[in-house]
């Protein structure tokens, strides 16, 4: 059952329908929940067990879990189905390998070796996914200003890999409950108190697939349904890893990568304010291979949230660890009252 989204909803009061000063938009960041946040989690892993790959039947029960989202609260994702451009991703995968290994190592490296065998592996798995289509979910609500655009997203696929060889493991229980289950529940959740608000301008609500493949759900989305939108601003904001793990060593810390400019500090101080509990850091730079990219490529403004550092993503990226008793709820629930903090400081700017 979903039930906490629903019991989230409930407490929503009237005066929280416009946010626009201090107070009630710190009343909204403290409907966020740990316990909520685990049993949401639990919910979501359970259903899409063992893992939300494309070649297995948890990456399939996507699908049903959204449909209870449906019956459960009303809200409703419609499916953009997509081919997935693999002529774009191949050309990404390439350049990326020639700039960062065929520049740096020798071909008898170690290092090349490995990162060579795990392209011709990815290339392999490329003609596979070449023939099938798959699904970006997506919820939209207008605003009164129809000539703004905020995007907020978070990628609801996972995959497994071999530690040594780097290639994809689509068997096993790989769960990635930090990576990225952690934003998938996060945003849900969001977006339960945003279609309760006024909103200001438009806001869409994206799970986007394939971003474990180069991010070709988030190419779809951009150049074949974003780009159907005229003449409005866009904004982009991408949640990623926004947990804690119970080995952190800094687990208030987060990060907000992205362009230094008046919009993003903005934004930054005033989540800060909105969550003095945490330490949001500025990252001046996109982020590598986040959902970001596609945006960045049609210069749309992008920024993204993260919780684990690089030592922690090590510890449990694309791995059998990465499940809901490593996760720390009490500073995930930081996390994700940061998420809710950047909508909206970008919605209501105070």
């Amino acid at each position: 059952m979903i039930g906490s989204h629903v019991s989230m909803a409930s407490i929503f009061s009237e005066r929280m329908k416009k946010p626009n000063s201090l107070y009630l938009q710190k009343s909204i960041v403290n409907l966020i929940n740990p316990k909520i946040l685990k049993e949401d989690l639990n919910d979501f892993l359970a259903i899409t067990y063992p893992g939300r790959s494309y070649r297995n039947q948890g990456h399939q029960n996507v699908a049903v879990y959204f449909d209870q989202i449906k019956k459960q609260t009303g809200i409703k994702f419609e499916k953009q189905n997509f081919s997935p451009n693999i002529s774009w991703a191949k050309n990404n995968l390439v350049r990326e390998f020639d700039r960062k290994i065929k520049s740096n190592y020798s071909p008898k490296s170690s290092t090349y070796i490995k990162w060579n065998g795990f392209i011709k592996n990815l290339f392999l798995e490329y003609d596979m996914i070449g023939m099938r289509s798959f699904q970006n979910y997506v919820w939209k609500k207008a605003g009164a200003d129809q000539s703004k655009t905020l995007v907020i997203s978070a990628n609801i696929d996972s995959v497994g890999q071999d530690p040594k060889t780097k290639a994809i493991l689509h068997q096993g229980d790989f769960f990635g409950a930090s990576d990225n289950a952690s934003s998938v529940v996060s945003l849900l959740n969001l977006t339960t108190v945003l279609n309760k608000m006024d909103l200001p301008f438009n806001v869409m609500v994206v799970f986007f697939d394939l971003q474990e493949f180069g991010n070709l759900g988030a190419h779809a989305f951009v150049s074949e349904y974003l780009s159907k939108i005229k003449n409005t601003e866009i904004l982009h904001i991408n949640s990623l890893m926004i947990s804690k793990l119970n080995v952190s060593k800094k687990p208030k810390d987060f990060f907000l990568y992205g362009p230094k400019n008046k919009l993003s500090e903005h934004l930054l101080s005033q989540a800060n304010i909105l969550v003095p509990e945490a330490k949001l850091k500025r990252i001046a730079s996109a982020y590598i291979s986040s959902d970001s990219g596609p945006f960045i490529d049609e210069k749309i403004a992008s920024l993204t949230l993260i919780g684990l550092d690089e030592k922690e993503q090590k510890l449990i990226g694309h791995k059998i660890s990465d499940t809901v008793e490593m996760i720390d709820f009490y500073h995930f629930g930081l996390g994700a009252k940061l998420l809710y903090s950047l909508a909206l400081s970008a919605l209501y700017p105070l």
